[in-house]
């Protein structure tokens, strides 16, 4: 990997956190409004609403992200990546859905075994915002790591312009 490759990687990785946050933040004030307290399960819930969160956050990144990179490929303004990456499906619409299912299979999983069993039952309305934002954040960057490496190697896969 070269310097333009880590500096591709980190710029697009803290993009994403930003972004990702903002929309959390955004979509957790539309679900719960100014509730004074967000209770952890329950729908609306915390637990709950980590499901179509964690969906919208890895499958846009995923889309966004690879397509971005791949034009940027085509057009010249990166290199690609040399080498073999995570065995990903090379349609990219498929390779969103892909990750994002498995993505929130993990993430509904934990929130339902941890949140409720190591988390006070209901939430500060500032406590619940701070935590959604960091955990769109967090997992956005988490997969732009996974995913941009990926997208910078597709230049060599045959079928990747799909």
């Amino acid at each position: 990997m070269t310097t333009q490759h880590s500096r591709y990687l980190t710029i697009e990785t803290a993009v994403s956190g930003v972004i990702n946050a903002v929309l959390s933040i955004i979509f957790f004030l539309i679900v719960f409004g100014r509730a004074d307290l967000i209770p952890v399960e329950g729908n609306p819930g915390l637990v709950v609403d980590a499901l179509p969160q964690t969906f919208m956050v890895v499958f846009m990144t995923t889309l966004v992200q690879t397509l971005l990179t791949r034009q940027r490929l085509k057009k010249g303004q990166l290199e690609a990546l040399d080498g073999r990456g995570a065995p990903l499906p090379a349609n990219l619409f498929l390779r969103s859905l892909v990750i994002a299912v498995l993505a929130t299979i993990v993430a509904g999983a934990l929130h339902t075994l941890l949140l409720p069993s190591l988390t006070p039952a209901e939430w500060p309305f500032m406590t619940a915002l701070i935590y959604k934002g960091a955990y769109g954040a967090l997992v956005g960057m988490a997969v732009s790591r996974l995913i941009l490496p990926a997208a910078l190697r597709d230049a060599a896969r045959p079928s990747a312009a799909e």
